[in-house]
């Protein structure tokens, strides 16, 4: 399965996650519904880079 992410979208994970165990977590609010009072929101972007290409 690894092999696949790697191969297909050029995923890979750090060493520390494939000898150490779990990385560090945390809990998200639903994605459906709009920050309630005092809580705090970001956006994340992923983009594929393909190298040679700026």
């Amino acid at each position: 399965m690894l092999e696949a992410l790697h191969t297909e979208l050029g995923l890979s994970l750090p060493r520390f996650a494939l000898t150490q165990g779990r990385l560090h977590t945390f809990t998200t609010r639903s994605w459906t519904r709009a920050p309630r009072a005092g809580e705090g929101f970001a956006y994340a972007t992923f983009v594929r880079h393909r190298p040679g290409q700026p």
